[in-house]
C-alpha cells in the first residue's frame, strides 16, 4: 500500500512539466489568433479608407464638372440672333481652401478644362475633371450642348410705348399732342376735339364706321387730312406687384434735421420704420455694385433729399404713407418744397414700390428721377415744377391730375382706370395708357419711342432675349 502511493506521487510530478507545456502552447495559439485578428483588422480599416478615398476622389472629380457647368451656363449669354456672349478661361481649379467644397479632409481639389465648338448653331463643351483626395486621383468627363431659344411673350409689351396715349375710353384735348392716339372704345364721339388742337399723328379706333370723331368747332381741322386706323382692342396686364422682404434686418428710423454736419449714409440693406428729412438735409444711399433692397414703413420727406450714389439698383419698398412736403388739414400731402429723390443720378437704377393708399402729391419743386409702381394709391398729383423722370404705373388710381409747370419725363405712364388730367403748362414726354385722357390749356404730350437699349422696368425683359436650353449629349462617366 505503502508502494502504491509513492508510485502516484512520483507519476504526478513527472506530468507537472507536461501542464506547463500545454499552457504555453495555448498562450502562444491565442497570441497567434490575435496577431492574426489584428492584421486583418488593419488590413479592412486600410481598404476602408481607400475605397472611401477612391469615391471621395471621385466625387471632387464630379464636383468639379458641375462646377464648371454653372460658369458656362452663368457666362453664356443669348439673344434672339443667338449667342451673344461665351465664356473665357475654361481651365479652372477648385479646391476646398478656396471655399468651393465643403470637404476638407484630405485636401480634395479638382483640375477642369472644357472644350468648346460650335455645330448647327450650338454650342457643344467637353468638360473633364480629375479629382485627388489625399494623393489619390479620379477623372470623369461629361459632354453638353447649349441651345438659344428665342423667348416668346404673350403679352407684348411694345404697345405700352407706341402712342402717346391710348384710353379705354375717351380722349378730350384742346391743346398739343405729338404722336399718336387711340381709343378701345367704339362708341360715337370717343374722341373729342377743341379749341385749337394739334395733333401731330395718326388717330387710333376699334371701328372706323363709327362717328368716333366730336369737333366742336365744325372749322377744326377743316383742311386736315386725318390719318385713321383700325385696330384691334387692347388689353394690359399689369406686372405683378411684389411682396415686401421679410428678410432684412431691422434698423429703427432715421430722423434728420438741422446743420448739414447730420447729414447721413447707409450703405446695407435694411427695414427701417420711418425714415424723415428736414432741414434740406441728405440722406445718401450707397448701393455698390450691388442691387440695395430698402424697406420703409413710412417716409416723409418733409424737405430733404435722398442720394443714390454707386454704380448698382436701389430698390426702395415703401408702406403706409409717402409724403413730400407735409400734410394739410384732411392729414394728405401737400407736395409743396423742393425735396428730391435721386436728382443727379439715372432713373433706370431705382425702382420704388408704394403700397399705401394715402394720395401721392408731387408738387413745388419736387424731382424724383425713379420708376414708381403705387399699387393701391387713388390719387396722384403732379404740380407745380416738380418733375418726374421715370416710369409710373398707379393699378388702382381712378385721378391722375398733371398741371402747373410739371414735367414728366417717362416710357410710360400706366394707370388703365384712371381719369388723367393734364392742363396748365405741364409737359409729358413718353406714353400715357388711362381709362380717360383730358388735355387742356397749353399741356403739352409728347410721344418718345424706347430706344433699343431701354428696358421698361417692372416687366419681365423678354422681348430682346432667349432662353438658354442646356441638353446633356453624352452623360458623366468616369475615364480609367
Amino acid at each position: 500500500m505503502q508502494k502504491g502511493k509513492k508510485s502516484i506521487r512520483k507519476t504526478l510530478q513527472n506530468e507537472r512539466g507536461a501542464a506547463l507545456a500545454i499552457v504555453l502552447m495555448v498562450i502562444v495559439i491565442l497570441s497567434l489568433l490575435g496577431v492574426s485578428l489584428m492584421g486583418l483588422t488593419l488590413t479592412n480599416t486600410k481598404l476602408s479608407t481607400q475605397v472611401h478615398t477612391d469615391r471621395s476622389a471621385y466625387f471632387i472629380a464630379e464636383a468639379g464638372v458641375n462646377l464648371m457647368k454653372s460658369k458656362i451656363k452663368s457666362e453664356v449669354k443669348c439673344g434672339n440672333s443667338g449667342f451673344e456672349m461665351l465664356p473665357e478661361d475654361l481651365d479652372q481649379n477648385y479646391s476646398s481652401k478656396n471655399g468651393d467644397f465643403s470637404l476638407s479632409e484630405g485636401d480634395p481639389e479638382a483640375k477642369v478644362t472644357a472644350s468648346q465648338d460650335f455645330s448647327n448653331d450650338r454650342l457643344n463643351y467637353r468638360i473633364e475633371s480629375t479629382g485627388t483626395v489625399n494623393r489619390l486621383d479620379k477623372t470623369v468627363t461629361e459632354t453638353i450642348q447649349l441651345k438659344c431659344t428665342p423667348n416668346s411673350s404673350s403679352n407684348d409689351q411694345t404697345i405700352l410705348n407706341d402712342m402717346a396715349v391710348f384710353a379705354m375710353n375717351k380722349i378730350y384735348f384742346e391743346s398739343t399732342i405729338n404722336g399718336d392716339i387711340g381709343t378701345n372704345s367704339a362708341k360715337p364721339h370717343s374722341i373729342i376735339v377743341d379749341k385749337n388742337p394739334i395733333l401731330n399723328g395718326s388717330i387710333n379706333v376699334v371701328d372706323k364706321n363709327v362717328h368716333f370723331l366730336d369737333k366742336k368747332n365744325p372749322e377744326i381741322w377743316r383742311d386736315k387730312k386725318l390719318e385713321v386706323n383700325q385696330i384691334s382692342e387692347r388689353s394690359y396686364v399689369l406686372p405683378e406687384f411684389p411682396t415686401f422682404p421679410t428678410d432684412l434686418p431691422s434698423r429703427g428710423s432715421i430722423s434728420l434735421s438741422g446743420g448739414p454736419e447730420n447729414n447721413q449714409t447707409i450703405s446695407s440693406d435694411g427695414h427701417y420704420s420711418s425714415i424723415t428729412l428736414s432741414s434740406d438735409l441728405t440722406l445718401t444711399i450707397d448701393v455698390g455694385d450691388q442691387n440695395r433692397r430698402i424697406v420703409v414703413d413710412n417716409l416723409n420727406m418733409f424737405q430733404g433729399h435722398i442720394k443714390v450714389q454707386g454704380s448698382g439698383n436701389l430698390a426702395l419698398y415703401i408702406g403706409d404713407s409717402f409724403v413730400f412736403g407735409g400734410l394739410d388739414w384732411k392729414n394728405e400731402p401737400t407736395g409743396s418744397g423742393s425735396s428730391s429723390i435721386n436728382k443727379e443720378g439715372s432713373s433706370n437704377k431705382v425702382q420704388i414700390y408704394y403700397q399705401g393708399v394715402q394720395p401721392l402729391n408731387l408738387g413745388g419743386s419736387v424731382k424724383v428721377n425713379a420708376s414708381i409702381y403705387a399699387n393701391n394709391v387713388q390719387k396722384i398729383q403732379l404740380g407745380g415744377s416738380g418733375v418726374i423722370v421715370g416710369d409710373v404705373i398707379a393699378s388702382k388710381a381712378t385721378e391722375i391730375d398733371i398741371d402747373g409747370g410739371s414735367n414728366s419725363e417717362n416710357h410710360f405712364l400706366l394707370a388703365p382706370k384712371a381719369t388723367i388730367n393734364q392742363s396748365g403748362g405741364a409737359v409729358v414726354n413718353g406714353s400715357i395708357i388711362c381709362d380717360t385722357f383730358n388735355l387742356t390749356g397749353g399741356a403739352i404730350l409728347n410721344y418718345r419711342k424706347l430706344n433699343d437699349s431701354e428696358n421698361l422696368p417692372f416687366f419681365p425683359q423678354t422681348h430682346d432675349s432667349a432662353a438658354l436650353e442646356v441638353i446633356p449629349t453624352e452623360p458623366l462617366k468616369e475615364i480609367p
